[in-house]
């Protein structure tokens, strides 16, 4: 099963969730109409010059072309994370940790 979820990571207000056994492209590309709709146009986001990047995982489904060019028309921008692999990732936490104990 998957799980999306849509939080604004500014208010931490879920915008969106749903789950199913399969998270498409169209999947995603209704829950960001429902997004833009609900909330992004009622704010009147775009013309207020309000910057909106979307963050998501690597999933083929957020980076398909319909995706790509469906946030590029409404002006979102996204960022995917980057892989980081565990041993990795506990290495940088180590450096950040001694970083800040100077």
């Amino acid at each position: 099963a998957y799980i999306l979820t849509v939080i604004d990571t500014f208010t931490r207000f879920t915008l969106h969730w749903q789950v199913g056994y399969t998270m498409r492209t169209r999947q995603v590309k209704q829950a960001w109409e429902e997004i833009i709709t609900d909330y992004l146009q009622s704010a009147d986001l775009l013309r207020k010059g309000v910057h909106i990047e979307v963050r998501n995982d690597n999933g083929p489904q957020f980076g398909s072309k319909i995706i790509r060019a469906f946030f590029e028309e409404n002006h979102l921008t996204r960022f995917s994370h980057i892989r980081i692999h565990l041993r990795k990732m506990a290495m940088l936490r180590a450096s950040m940790l001694s970083c800040l104990q100077r």
